[in-house]
């Protein structure tokens, strides 16, 4: 049976549409494919967690500033250490003032886990500079 004898010429060929269902299940897959990545990084950079963020950042920092001595002991090394703690000493102390400025929003002070690593990373960046 050729294609000729399966549609005639008195008959038209009207394609199926798909369901709205189906679009819509469609979009929904689309959603949750592109907002599951996304949503992570929302919340990574919100206010909630940003003060978190910038103590891991400053964590980093503080560890290239306590290694990079040991692969060489140059003035060069010395002023990347420096720079080092710059940055690492600068995204904990913007850490803590975050966390000031959430204790301020709220109107009440409360210590949790989220100063407890800010304050951590601050003071980890002042020994590591020290030793």
């Amino acid at each position: 049976m050729s294609e000729y004898e399966i549609f005639s010429s008195d008959e038209e060929y009207e394609p199926e549409l798909p369901s709205r269902k189906k679009q819509q299940k469609e979009k929904r897959v689309k959603v949750k494919t592109e907002s599951s990545s996304s949503n992570f990084f929302k919340e990574v950079f919100s206010l909630n967690y940003l003060s978190i963020t910038l103590s891991v950042f400053s964590v980093l920092f503080t560890m290239l500033m306590g290694f990079i001595p040991l692969v060489s002991a140059t003035r060069a090394t010395y002023q990347a250490v420096g720079a080092f703690f710059f940055l690492g000493f600068g995204f904990a102390l913007a850490g803590l003032v975050l966390e000031a400025v959430k204790m301020a929003i709220n109107k009440k002070v409360q210590f949790n886990v989220n100063l407890v690593f800010v304050i951590t990373a601050l003071v980890l960046s002042a020994v590591v500079l020290f030793i």
